[in-house]
């Protein structure tokens, strides 16, 4: 079945099929049609999607040099002053010692895609990944799931780690 065809066949499927691509496709989704086939079919894809936009907002963008200037202000999410400190000292050094940080932008977006990946794959896979020894007579387990506008769980998000690097 050419692409076209297989279009027809979908808008003929889902009627509503071209609005919600077309959402997913002014998100900048790499593939709109897909999320809109998985949304018109009842999965979660709507809260998976933006789930996953949210952590990838967290990887500093290429060429960027804002993560730099948040650590050197201090303005980062974290709540240990002395570390904080600690970053910004290390990046006035490095300034000091005429390190251009912009060849630092990679290893910052490596050490945030791995942090949000590792993130993405704990919410799918639970506390058996982990690899933590739990009581035989406590079982652990979480799953993260779309809800309806009274909070009542709808359906499993899943797949966020694979979804992570791609658009």
């Amino acid at each position: 079945m050419s692409d076209s065809n297989y279009t027809d066949y979908l808008k003929r499927q889902y009627p509503q099929i071209e609005s919600v691509a077309t959402f997913y496709a002014e998100q900048g989704a790499a593939n709109p049609l897909n999320w809109a086939v998985a949304e018109c079919k009842g999965e979660p894809a709507l809260a998976t999607f933006v789930l996953v936009q949210a952590l990838r907002a967290e990887i500093a963008p290429e060429e960027s040099l804002d993560w730099a200037e948040q650590a050197l202000q201090g303005n980062l999410n974290v709540e240990d002053a002395p570390l904080l400190q600690q970053a910004a000292e290390a990046l006035r050094h490095l300034q000091e010692r005429g390190v251009d940080l912009a060849r630092l932008t990679p290893l910052v977006r490596a050490l945030q895609t791995h942090t949000v990946r590792t993130i993405a794959a704990l919410l799918d896979q639970g506390p058996a990944i982990s690899c933590l020894p739990l009581p035989a007579d406590r079982p652990a387990h979480w799953a993260l799931y779309a809800v309806d506008a009274q909070d009542r769980p709808q359906a499993p998000l899943a797949g966020l780690h694979g979804l992570v690097d791609g658009r």
